[in-house]
C-alpha cells in the first residue's frame, strides 16, 4: 500500500468533518441529501472518501449545513492537520524505539487520529 496522498487525506478529512457536522445538527443522511440536492448513493461515496467532492457540490453541502463553504473546508483542514501531527508523533516515537511505521500503518494511524481530532 502506498502512502496516502495529501488529496486522499483531505478527502478523508472532508468526509469525517461532514459526519461530524451532521451529528451536531442532528441531521440524518436522507434529510441532508434532500436539502443539498445530492443523491444518497453519491453521498455515500463522499462519506467513504471513494469519490472526491466537486466544488459546486461542496458549496451545496455547506449551504445545507448553514455554514460558508470556506468554514467547512477550514474545519476539515484543521482536523487533517491535527491527524497528521499525531501520525508524525507516532512515527517519531516508533523510530526512537527502533521500529519502523509502514505506509499502511501510517494510513491507519492517520485515519484513527482523524476520527479523534477535536473538531472546531
Amino acid at each position: 500500500m502506498a502512502a496516502m496522498s495529501t488529496a486522499e487525506k483531505f478527502a478523508a478529512s472532508l468526509a469525517v468533518q461532514l459526519r461530524h457536522e451532521l451529528k451536531i445538527l442532528r441531521l440524518n443522511q436522507q434529510d441532508f441529501c434532500t436539502a443539498a440536492g445530492i443523491p444518497t448513493s453519491t453521498f455515500a461515496r463522499y462519506l467513504s472518501a471513494e469519490r472526491n467532492i466537486p466544488a459546486p457540490v461542496l458549496f451545496q453541502m455547506a449551504a445545507a449545513l448553514g455554514i460558508p463553504a470556506s468554514e467547512f473546508v477550514a474545519r476539515a483542514e484543521a482536523r487533517m492537520a491535527k491527524a497528521e501531527s499525531v501520525a508524525r508523533r507516532v512515527k517519531r516515537t516508533m523510530s526512537l524505539e527502533g521500529q519502523e511505521l509502514s505506509d499502511e500503518g501510517a494510513a491507519k494511524v492517520f485515519a484513527r487520529a482523524l476520527q479523534d481530532a477535536p473538531p472546531k
